[in-house]
């Protein structure tokens, strides 16, 4: 024992069983030192924390020389039974902050299971300490990790504690519901002086786990300077991870999420193990739930796989590994770390400038970096001095509210940063796409977030623009001054960031699904600088329609808010603020009630839940609507043991909602506290550079492309070229497919060949070979058209050319879906390498993909466009991962929706069939320009041009052919079916002269 010290044992402190306190005592007085909690069996079956309690046990009397240390069995029924959680229990490890304890103490005791009990029972006990050590195993094998939070004391602390994986970001980035043990009491990324620890120390069965948990227990001890007793001094070398998301279990009630097996997985290194730290690459297949695998966007570290969790639970998390560091132990000071801060962020800005001088090109195909690249272009506005021309923000999208906690999370970084440009009076124009917008969303931005204006100079000032055409699949962000940056040529202070959006629409159970996966593009080079002014024209001109069309913006009440060109800008008025939030709500119902009306006649009766999961997965999927929750909310009322869809209750919010009935539709549980980031220099202190700094250098791991080649990756600008390189690929296709009839299929998911454009260059390139194709019996035929951008002349073509292919040949499939527009187009290249499905892309190996962007001046005469390839058949055989999944999330999403589509078993299908799928499009259309012609809130044009036009922006087609013959159907009576069919028989196929010279193929026979 230490000199003169003992050790006082106390149990059962105060009276809480489960507990021992261990004191060092000198004589009748304690030893002064801190007051250390040892926490272990948080869950019932994790043996190795029960194991050091027992230890420490043993060897305190002889080694402990100050402080005190609280001996905590956790969860005491769970590990008397053996199991993780009781029965009828919860997860005891995620009950833990401040909010839960508050929720949990506020309940009926008697409502509580026993875990939750068991929390408020030790809470006041753990809370306070002035360390806490939690000891844990995991499911399946891994290294052992130290988990803390991500400041200066913790670091210091880890470095020492002879643990080679140290991982941070757990409690910085919100990523776990309910908080840790061992930040106890804590908000989300909130700071405390209590330091905790919580430690992985491997695998339950693993015979090492108590030693290893046993080195960090006492070397922690010793830190703390209550431990006499000697230490093992090998020296560690470290590696840092920063946990970024978790994927977690579905919910009780349906098909549980399943790992792909190793076997089935094709990867560049050994197969999976399945265990902690194993890297895992993009597109790599992770898990699998019925006919729906998810595939990883982007390169990540996997942590904590658990094949068995409960529903609900966390299936693993996605990791990075941090390039920051930790602190060195030499602790800064705030204004120490900020001035380092400020250094580092005045030289990226030098080396960004620099490389936007020279043309080059940022891409990320993974969404947090895309949203964190934004979020970091504004900051660099946030550092423009007040009045420079360069500060300012445009900005194009449905915005950020919905999509579930992981995009919530993704896109943390980038509400901060414009909520801060909001504050600080930083000029915006926002326009925002209503088409995929959730009513969550529009009612932040016409609300709380306007009357920010209240804390600002009085000459500034948010504009709002509304989009119902533009489809979800495109956001742009321009910083700075893009007409003078195109004007003088001086793109050094501009940036414009294009994200290419792919939203796709998933039954789940009683519900949908909502996935989303990014591309970003950004840079000043002058290409860029045009596409962003292009969309940013279009809407600017299609909102000036939607003012002029849309009586709700015609009250009188309104009108200080209407400013030149119909422009909407926020005053700090609160009532004025009031009446713009609900004449944006209730324009975005009366859209929705637009889009439905044909998907709801009357009332609809859904029998169970999967018939209900799968009915809203395909009226969102047709209507371009991705807010579940407020469909559901709206639309679906329970009917016995099924449910019944009444569309009468959104009319009426649509028509005559007031604000209170608004109130009452969006009632929502308060949002979850949201840690606050470091973006800026001037946001870093001591506690946080390191995390900053790691940012910054996990941003820079975007593909830089210096011109228009990069190592695996090619951006093409040029009409001309993007058609060259998709004609040789569908050349190269054929070459294959002769070679190997069948195992070679183009996939083409558009909007196809516009008339308007391509006229001129008929007898070269991209149609006739386009046509080529289609003829060819060895080439497999996927086609995924989008119907908002499909030409009638030009579908009647391709029919027409699909007669003409050999009975005998390979299958072709096309797909109709209404969701994307005329924007994105993914075209790939596919070799079989397996068992395949006729509506999947698996058991196929991508050789070639490209995502091509058009504008939205779809009658211009040149469709300037910017286009993304990677190829594996060209010369240097290295095809980029990233964009690879990419375009196969995209098509695979749309595979997966429910929607019209049409398959040869040989050959390509019955044009009857294909007729018949377009035809139930037209309908649809005849019957929303109808009610639109008769709703009385829209006017519609008198002159046939004027209508056409306006019909053309209602329903967000591409054809203005098609729509002015809509438009002369608006008064017709004739029903709507025959409507449509007259409308597709009158169509001519496109091109109509010069068949010989296309070389159209021989007839069969």
């Amino acid at each position: 024992m230490t000199s003169e010290i003992a050790v006082r044992v106390t149990d059962r402190v105060d009276g809480i069983p489960g507990t021992r306190l261990y004191e060092a005592m000198r004589g009748d007085t304690p030893e002064a030192g801190a007051l250390v909690a040892i926490v272990g069996v948080m869950h019932g079956n994790e043996p190795v924390g029960a194991k050091v309690l027992e230890r420490l046990a043993l060897e305190l009397p002889e080694k402990m020389k100050a402080g005190r240390i609280l001996a905590v069995h956790a969860n005491l029924r769970a590990w008397t039974e053996g199991v993780r959680h009781t029965e009828d229990g919860v997860d005891l490890n995620r009950l833990w902050d401040r909010r839960t304890l508050a929720s949990l103490g506020a309940m009926p005791p008697e409502s509580l299971c026993y875990e939750e009990h068991r929390a408020l029972e030790l809470a006041p006990l753990l809370t306070q300490c002035d360390a806490l050590l939690d000891l844990h195993s995991t499911s399946r094998p891994s290294e052992a990790f130290l988990l803390f939070r991500d400041d200066q004391r913790h670091a210091s602390m880890a470095r020492n504690l002879s643990v080679r994986n140290l991982v941070t970001g757990m409690h910085e980035s919100a990523v776990v519901d309910g908080g840790l043990c061992s930040n106890i009491g804590l908000d989300p990324g909130e700071l405390s002086r209590r330091l905790g620890f919580t430690f992985e120390a491997g695998q339950h069965s693993d015979a090492g786990n108590l030693e290893r948990a046993w080195i960090v227990t006492i070397r922690m001890l010793a830190q703390l300077g209550l431990w006499a007793g000697a230490l093992p001094d090998e020296v560690v070398p470290h590696e840092i991870y920063e946990v970024l998301d978790r994927f977690p279990q579905a919910p009780a009630g349906g098909k549980p999420w399943r790992f792909v097996p190793p076997e089935t997985i094709l990867r560049k290194n050994a197969p999976r193990a399945l265990e902690s730290f194993e890297e895992v690459e993009a597109d790599e297949m992770i898990v699998r739930r019925g006919d729906t695998v998810v595939r990883a966007n982007a390169p990540f570290t996997m942590l904590m796989p658990a094949p068995d969790a409960r529903p609900g639970a966390d299936l693993f998390f996605y990791a990075q590994r941090r390039h920051g560091g930790l602190s060195s132990g030499e602790y800064r000071t705030n204004s120490e770390a900020r001035r380092e801060a400020r250094a580092i962020e005045r030289m990226l800005d030098l080396l960004s400038g620099d490389s936007m001088e020279e043309g080059v090109t940022w891409v990320s195909f993974d969404n947090r970096r895309c949203l964190d690249l934004c979020a970091d272009l504004i900051g660099r506005t946030l550092r423009m001095p007040p009045g420079h021309p360069d500060r300012r923000i445009t900005v194009v999208g449905r915005g950020d509210w919905g999509g579930g906690e992981t995009e919530r999370r993704n896109g943390l970084r980038y509400r901060q940063a414009m909520r801060r440009a909001i504050r600080a009076g930083v000029p915006i124009e926002r326009m925002q796409v209503l088409r995929g917008a959730s009513l969550g969303w529009l009612d932040a931005l016409t609300s709380a977030s306007m009357l920010h204006i209240q804390k600002r100079d009085p000459g500034t000032s948010v504009k709002l623009l509304l989009s119902v055409q533009q489809p979800h699949t495109v956001s742009v962000l321009v910083v700075g001054d893009l007409e003078e940056a195109i004007r003088t040529g001086n793109q050094r202070d501009c940036r414009v960031a294009i994200l290419i959006e792919a939203a796709t629409v998933e039954p789940d159970e009683e519900t949908a699904r909502v996935r989303v996966v990014r591309t970003g593009v950004i840079g000043a080079r002058i290409e860029l600088l045009r596409a962003a002014r292009n969309v940013i024209r279009a809407l600017r001109q299609e909102h000036r329609h939607l003012v002029e069309d849309t009586r709700l913006f015609h009250d009188a009440e309104l009108g200080p808010l209407v400013g030149p060109d119909g422009v909407l800008e926020s005053r700090p008025d609160p009532s004025l603020i009031e009446k713009l939030r609900c004449a944006v709500l209730k324009l975005q119902l009366r859209l929705w009630c637009d889009s439905l009306r044909s998907e709801v006649p009357g009332t609809l009766n859904l029998t169970n839940s999967r018939a209900l999961g799968r009915w809203l997965a395909s009226i969102m999927t047709r209507s371009g609507i991705l807010d579940v929750d407020s469909l559901r909310r709206l639309l679906i009322r329970p009917n016995g043991g099924g449910w019944v869809a009444d569309l009468d209750r959104l009319e009426r919010l649509a028509t005559r909602a007031t604000s209170q009935d608004l109130d009452d539709l969006l009632l929502a549980p308060p949002p979850r506290p949201s840690p606050r980031q470091p973006i800026i220099a001037a946001d870093v202190d001591g506690d946080n550079l390191e995390r900053w700094i790691g940012w910054k250098r996990y941003l820079r791991g975007y593909d830089v492309i210096h011109a228009e080649r990069g190592k695996d990756l090619d951006l093409v600008f040029s009409e001309r070229g993007i058609r060259d390189r998709i004609t040789r690929w569908l050349k190269r296709a054929q070459e294959l497919a002769a070679q190997r009839p069948g195992q070679v299929m183009i996939v083409m998911a558009g909007d196809g060949l516009n008339p308007n454009r391509e006229e001129q260059e008929l007898r070269a390139g991209l149609l006739q070979t386009h046509r080529d194709v289609l003829v060819d019996p060895n080439v497999r035929y996927l086609r995924i058209q989008h119907a908002q951008g499909t030409h009638l002349a030009w579908m009647k073509h391709v029919i027409e050319t699909l007669s003409d292919r050999p009975d005998d040949g390979q299958p072709v499939a096309l797909l109709f879906e209404a969701e994307h527009g005329a924007t994105v187009n993914v075209v790939m290249v596919c070799v079989r390498e397996g068992e395949t499905d006729p509506w999947s892309l698996e058991g196929w190996n991508i050789e070639c993909c490209a995502a091509v962007v058009s504008d939205l001046e779809t009658r211009a005469a040149r469709d300037y466009k910017l286009a993304l390839f990677t190829e594996r058949m060209g010369e240097r055989r290295e095809i980029n991962q990233e964009l690879l999944h990419f375009g196969r999330a995209h098509c695979e999403g749309l595979l997966k929706q429910v929607g019209w589509r049409a398959r040869g078993e040989r050959g390509a299908p019955a044009p009857g069939a294909i007729e018949h799928m377009f035809c139930q499009h037209l309908e649809r259309w005849v019957e929303q320009v109808r009610a639109l012609g008769t709703e009385g809130v829209i006017e519609a044009p008198t002159s046939d041009d004027d209508r056409a036009d306006w019909v053309a922006r209602q329903l967000g087609i591409a054809d203005h052919t098609l729509a002015r013959a809509l438009a002369a159907e608006m008064t017709e009576e004739t029903p709507a079916e025959a409507a449509a069919r007259k409308l597709w028989v009158d169509a001519h196929a496109w091109p109509t002269v010069g068949d010989d010279d296309m070389g159209r193929a021989p007839q069969k026979g």
